[in-house]
Parts: C-alpha cells; structure tokens; sequence
C-alpha cells in the first residue's frame, strides 16, 4: 500500500496500527536523511536543548498522525541512534547525551501520564488478562501505540519502578472491584503464559546442558593433565633405562649408573 492510500485510511478514519505506523515510517524516514543533509546550523534546530541528541517533540510534531514522542523514541529508536551517530561524526552533536537513568526516569513519567489520562476517561477499556489482572503486555503496546503482537516483551519498568508498579496495582484493585470497563486479551495472556512457560523450561535444559558440558570439559581438562604427567613419568623411567643399558653395555658399571641419575 502507497503513501496516499494510507493517508486516505488515516484521515477517513479506518487505518490499523499497522499500517499507521507504516505511514509514520514513510514521513520519519525521508525526515532523517533531510536533517543529515542540512547544514550543521540546521541540523542543530532538530536536537534538544542541551544540544545532546534528536528532540523527539520536534521529530514528532514534523512526522504528524498522531505521533507521540514517546512513540519516536520507543518505535524508531534504531533510526533515531543511526542518525545521532551520523551527526557526532560531523560535529552537530557535542555534548553527552542523557544516562540511562534519566532516560528511564523520564520513560516512566512518560508511562504514568499515559495511565492517568485513562484513569480519567471513564469510557476507557483496559486489556485485562486470563487471570482477571491488568494485560500488562497490552498496555505497553497502548503506550507505544503498537500492535500487541508486535510487543515481544515488557520492560524492566513495569516491574521495577516504585510508581510505575503501585499504578499498576491499583488498575489491578479497580479491576477487581469492577470499578473500571475491561477489555478481554484473555487468550492472548494465556497463549503468552505457555509460551513464557516453554522459553523458561528451554533456558532451564539449556542451562543444564551447559553445566554438563562445562563438567565434561573441566573433567577432561583434569584427565588431560594427569595423562599428561604419567607421560612424563614415564618419559623419565624410559630415558633412565636407556642411560642404564647404555652403562651397563659400554661396560662403565655403577659410577655410569649413578650419573645417569640413579637414587
């Protein structure tokens, strides 16, 4: 599908996340290489104020449809540090960008905004899973604006962050209490559940095979050396013989022997 099919599905209002985010792809990525062809003054009207890396506000509000930054950052982040490599390189970009904290820190604030507006829309559905629990993985594929089966995994985030995790549970308890419209992803959270289920049992076997490969090795190893010194051992035995044979045929008798190394 071109461009100006998806526009016309974007703006009559039947386009699918799918290809929704197709269309942004189309706009971001024309986008990128029209920065990386400005001049470093122009170039420099793209980044933050710290002048540290892409202003995703910017990139979101050229890209248009709805995009959000925390969609730029999260969907088209492998595009978005190519380019910022680029731009090192030609000197646009001078100073460090943000830590990795910053960058979470500033992730969750992003999350819990997410979630507040949707708490305050009463007609919001919120994905739930096969035990009756908030679908976490749905979510996050909300937040990010992507289909649910483009999300293979969750972030560290939702489990670890004190703010985040206590937003969560209490969707969980406004579930429960019925105090919230659902949506049901039941099979979709049980068919994940079995899959989780099968990559956790196959770490487990593979772990345990490596344990067992790593023994086999150390024994071998182990093995090596000892064959290793019963060769020299037997090396010295071959070689003190040989000299006592020597002796005993040239005919030199114990002095020979005792030279040959004889205790």
């Amino acid at each position: 599908m071109d461009k100006a099919q998806l526009i016309s599905q974007y703006e009559a209002g039947t386009i699918g996340k799918q290809q929704l985010g197709q269309l942004r792809r189309m706009v971001l990525e024309p986008l990128i290489e029209k920065i990386l062809s400005s001049s470093v003054q122009d170039a420099c009207d793209w980044l933050d104020d710290k002048k540290s890396k892409l202003c995703t506000k910017k990139i979101a509000a050229a890209v248009g449809y709805d995009i959000k930054p925390v969609n730029v950052r999260q969907s088209f982040k492998p595009e978005l540090v190519s380019c910022q490599k680029k731009l090192k390189k030609r000197g646009v970009i001078v100073t460090d960008s943000k830590t990795t904290k910053e960058i979470g820190d500033e992730n969750a604030r992003d999350f819990l905004e997410f979630m507040d507006l949707r708490l305050c829309n009463k007609s919001y559905r919120w994905p739930i899973n096969n035990k009756g629990q908030l679908y976490r993985k749905a979510i996050w594929a909300y937040f990010l604006d992507l289909p649910v089966v483009d999300v293979k995994n969750t972030p560290e985030m939702l489990s670890r962050n004190e703010d985040v995790k206590n937003m969560l549970s209490s969707v969980d308890v406004k579930i429960v209490e019925g105090k919230v419209k659902t949506l049901d992803h039941s099979s979709e959270a049980a068919l994940d559940e079995v899959l989780n289920n099968m990559t956790s049992r196959s770490i487990s076997t593979l772990r345990q095979q490596l344990k067992e490969v790593r023994e086999k090795v150390s024994f071998e190893r182990e093995e090596k050396k000892r064959l290793a010194e019963e060769n020299e051992e037997l090396l010295k035995k071959v070689a003190f013989y040989e000299q006592k044979d020597k002796a005993l045929i040239s005919g030199s008798g114990v002095a020979s022997l005792k030279k040959a190394g004889v205790h």
